[in-house]
């Protein structure tokens, strides 16, 4: 943007300039506007919605009454998608499940909702699984009716992931680290699983469990004999507990937030 400071006005000194109109039609008395200002300008607006893969409409810059209603602004438009493109997922603080997020923030909480496409017709691009995956996927799969029990590449709906209490595990489909990476696509949900292990005694205190590797994959766990009483059994010579569990799942520490997307 070239710098304004050479650019006429009726009153002050700039930045304290108010521009004047004509005091009639074509007197050509009021603020004159520097040529290559204006081509500064529209070339940066051109700019912007070519960056946001927008194609110019043309009409005149309108923008709705309501909060977040862009219908007609082509730049302010521009300026959402730059920001957070559609189909990006992010987290958001709104821990409740009433707890609607703020207007205009263009995005939906993920709870495994049916959307209608015509309300978020970015979206159908975005992150739609494809029509061969159509029939099998978790989620991002298009249908026919609302419940999103009726699966059709040409449906009006499309079915959103449930990723309340859910974590993320990026897509693998080389499988290097994820060992069904292979066989997933993007939505689906991973069971929870336990690698394969081995305990080769197992203690407590001077009394002692004895016995052969234990594979709990296998199922088969051995224990020829047993010397020493208790109610508590610890693993390993460093004495880590294999007691009672005191919940009902296996987690690492985390912050619960909302998972969102945005259209």
């Amino acid at each position: 943007m070239k710098s304004l400071a050479g650019m006429p006005g009726t009153t002050g000194a700039f930045p304290n300039v108010i521009s004047g109109d004509d005091t009639a039609p074509g007197a050509h008395d009021g603020t004159p506007l520097l040529d290559q200002w204006v081509r500064d300008l529209f070339g940066g607006f051109q700019a912007l919605i070519n960056g946001a893969s927008i194609t110019p409409s043309g009409s005149a810059e309108t923008c709705g009454a309501a909060a977040g209603n862009l219908t007609g602004s082509q730049l302010a438009e521009a300026i959402q998608l730059i920001c957070g493109y559609p189909g990006e997922i992010f987290a958001f603080p709104a821990p409740l499940a009433t707890l609607d997020l703020p207007a205009g923030m263009r995005a939906l909480k993920l709870e495994g909702q049916t959307i209608v496409l015509a309300d978020y017709p970015r979206l159908t691009t975005a992150v739609y699984c494809g029509d061969a995956a159509n029939p099998t996927a978790g989620a991002f799969y298009k249908t026919s009716d609302t419940p999103g029990t009726v699966r059709n590449i040409a449906g009006a709906y499309m079915v959103l992931p449930d990723m309340r209490g859910q974590f993320i595990r990026g897509l693998d489909l080389a499988a290097a680290v994820d060992p069904g990476g292979s066989t997933r696509v993007a939505g689906d949900i991973q069971a929870e699983s336990i690698k394969q292990h081995e305990h080769d005694k197992i203690y407590e205190g001077a009394g002692e469990f004895k016995g052969n590797s234990k594979n709990v994959a296998a199922g088969a766990i051995e224990i020829p004999s047993v010397e020493g009483t208790g109610n508590s059994l610890n693993t390993g010579a460093t004495g880590t507990g294999i007691g009672a569990g005191v919940t009902n799942e296996t987690r690492p520490t985390n912050v619960a937030l909302t998972w969102c997307i945005r259209y």
